[in-house]
């Protein structure tokens, strides 16, 4: 009896330096849980929300298998190559638009005339991450488009041009092959930069107007290599060879790196010379 006394005086004691009420150490809270835990990550689509391209979500018509008719970002979950009887793959009607590809390709036929297709002015469209091949035209053409950015594509044995770009945009990391006219065919005020341009019938890399840059490309086994038909852009760094006319053909009215063969690489000390070879 005297230990139990000596126990309920210390808990006595415990509790009045703490200032605590026995009640107070006997109370429970609620057992009963307040609900289900509430979601704690964002989904995809509220990280990025993205629309795929098929029948469901981009519809087409009688000229087109699919039509990005709004602005967003659109990309594939497979191959196409379903366009038969449609002079376009994929027509964007929209500005503001982003279409990845997603490493998948848009293959072609000889019925279907373009792969990507902007047929009247728009802005800010990009077009990156694939293959598109095949087509009775062109691979991507983005001719009327202003601000358009191409990047990561591979354009290869489309019966014109692989890729053709409108004015004030990017082709960069691109590889154009085996195209029957031109590899890269450029309008205006532009930048082509750290692309491979080979095998193509007419020209690797075309540029038309004015206000270009064209800088650091590749350009091998073309008909001609870079031809520039207009004065005012700015041809730099680039390297050619083995093409069937010239390795470069320049307007009057150019900024243009020397010409230095390849063979003088190791003397040539100017930073922005392209290569000839």
């Amino acid at each position: 009896m005297k230990t139990k006394s000596i126990i309920h005086l210390a808990a006595a004691l415990l509790l009045a330096t703490f200032g605590l009420q026995p009640s107070t150490v006997l109370a429970q809270g609620s057992l009963t849980p307040p609900g289900a835990p509430a979601p704690t990550m964002k989904s995809l689509n509220q990280i990025e929300p993205r629309i795929p391209i098929d029948a469901l979500h981009t519809p087409g018509d009688v000229s087109s298998a699919y039509i990005i008719s709004n602005s967003g970002s659109y990309y594939l979950t497979t191959n196409l190559n379903n366009a038969i009887g449609k002079s376009y793959m994929i027509t964007i009607m929209a500005n503001n638009v982003t279409v990845d590809l997603g490493g998948f390709s848009l293959l072609g036929n000889s019925t279907t005339f373009y792969g990507i297709a902007v047929p009247n002015f728009q802005t800010n469209v990009i077009v990156r991450n694939g293959f598109v091949s095949g087509f009775a035209s062109y691979g991507v053409y983005c001719a009327n488009v202003y601000y358009g950015g191409f990047n990561h594509l591979t354009v290869s044995q489309n019966n014109y041009a692989g890729l053709a770009c409108g004015r004030k945009g990017l082709i960069q990391d691109c590889l154009a092959v085996g195209n029957v006219m031109d590899g890269f065919y450029v309008f205006g005020y532009s930048m082509v930069q750290n692309c491979v341009a080979t095998d193509n019938n007419a020209t690797g890399i075309h540029v038309l107007e004015s206000g270009s840059r064209i800088e650091g490309n590749h350009v091998v086994h073309n008909g001609i290599g870079v031809k520039v038909d207009a004065g005012g852009n700015l041809i730099i760094r680039n390297s050619a060879t083995g093409s069937v006319t010239n390795n470069y053909s320049i307007a009057a009215g150019n900024v243009a790196g020397p010409s230095v063969n390849a063979a003088n690489i190791a003397t040539n000390s100017n930073p922005h010379a392209n290569y000839d070879f």
